[in-house]
C-alpha cells in the first residue's frame, strides 16, 4: 500500500474521529466549579456557573449534577444558549426552607427561554415542601403572588411517582388572571400509590377563600397524558376538570393503567372537556360526574 493512502487514510480517521467526538456533548460538572454536594453548602454559584458556561458553548452541551445533595435556591436557568443543552440530574437538588430566600423570583427553580432543553438522569428535586409551608400561610390568606403566565412547552417522561399527594398535574385558581398553558406532555410515567396520578384541575382551592363563582382565565390545550400506569391512593385516577369560561381544547388521554388501591375500581371524571381517547385505557374516561374540586 503506498504512503500516499496510508496518509489519506490516517487524513479520513481523524477527521471521523474529529466528527464523533464534536457529536457528543461537552460535559459541564458542577463539582468542577465548587459544588460541594453536602447537603448544607450553598451550592447555586457553582450551579450557576456551570449553566452559564454551557449555554454560551457552541457545541451541543450537557451541565451534569452527580451523586449527592446540593442545597441551591432559587436558580433561574436562563436562555437563549448558543447550542443545545441539556442537563443531567443524578444527585438531589434541596430547596432552602427559608422562604424569604425565594422572594427574588416567582418559583425555586425557573427554566425561561430555552429552546428543546433536555432534562435527565434519575435524580430529585426536593422542594421541601412541608418545612417550607409552616412558614407561609399565602395560600390561607389568599394573598400570594402571581405566577408567571404562560407556559409553553413542557414535556415530563421516564418518571417514577411514589407516595405522593398528586401525580402528573395542571392547576390554575378560580378568578386567575388570563393566560395560556399549552404543548404540555406527560409520558411514560409509573405511579405507585399516588392521590389523583393524572389531574387537571382549573377550582384548585385548598382552603375555600377563593372566588370559586368567577372561572379561570387561562387557557390550557395541547396537553397529552400517554402511557401512565400503576397504583391509585385515591378512587379517582383520572380527573379532568377544566374552566367553565375557557374549556380545555386538544387533550388527549392514551394508554392508561391505574389501579385503585381500595375496594372496588379506579373511576374518571371530566368537566368542560372533550378528551381524545386513544389506546387501552383503565379507567375509562369521564365515566363518573366530577366532585367539586379542592
Amino acid at each position: 500500500m503506498s504512503t500516499k493512502i496510508i496518509a489519506a487514510m490516517k487524513t479520513c480517521f481523524l477527521i471521523w474521529l474529529a466528527l464523533v467526538i464534536k457529536a457528543e456533548a461537552a460535559e459541564f460538572h458542577v463539582k468542577k466549579y465548587g459544588a460541594k454536594a453536602d447537603g448544607k453548602t450553598d451550592d447555586a454559584k457553582a450551579i450557576m456557573s456551570a449553566w452559564k458556561e454551557a449555554c454560551q458553548s457552541k457545541d451541543k452541551s450537557t451541565v451534569v449534577i452527580g451523586g449527592g445533595t446540593y442545597l441551591a435556591g432559587p436558580l433561574t436557568f436562563n436562555g437563549p444558549c448558543k447550542a443545545p443543552i441539556s442537563m443531567k440530574v443524578q444527585g438531589t437538588i434541596k430547596a432552602p426552607t427559608d422562604v424569604n430566600k425565594l422572594k427574588s423570583q416567582d418559583g425555586w427553580v425557573i427554566f425561561h427561554g430555552i429552546n428543546a432543553l433536555t432534562l435527565s438522569g434519575g435524580g430529585a428535586f426536593d422542594g421541601q415542601g412541608e418545612l417550607a409551608w409552616k412558614q407561609n400561610d399565602c395560600a390561607k390568606t389568599g394573598k400570594c403572588s402571581s405566577l408567571p403566565i404562560p407556559v409553553i412547552g413542557v414535556t415530563v417522561k421516564n418518571c417514577v411517582f411514589t407516595n405522593t399527594m398528586n401525580g402528573v398535574r395542571v392547576k390554575t385558581w378560580p378568578a386567575s388572571p388570563s393566560g395560556v398553558a399549552s404543548n404540555l406532555h406527560f409520558e411514560d410515567i409509573t405511579m405507585n400509590n399516588v392521590s389523583t396520578p393524572v389531574l387537571i384541575d382549573q377550582g384548585y382551592c385548598p382552603y375555600g377563600n377563593c372566588q370559586s363563582e368567577i372561572p379561570s382565565k387561562i387557557k390550557i390545550s395541547d396537553v397529552r397524558f400517554k402511557n401512565i400506569h400503576g397504583t391509585s391512593a385515591t378512587q379517582v385516577a383520572v380527573q379532568l376538570v377544566c374552566s367553565k369560561g375557557i374549556p380545555c381544547t386538544n387533550v388527549e388521554v392514551g394508554d392508561i393503567n391505574l389501579k385503585y388501591n381500595g375496594q372496588g375500581d379506579a373511576t374518571s371524571t371530566c368537566e368542560n372537556v372533550q378528551p381524545k381517547l386513544t389506546g387501552k385505557l383503565v379507567p375509562q374516561p369521564c365515566t363518573t360526574k366530577p366532585s367539586k374540586p379542592s
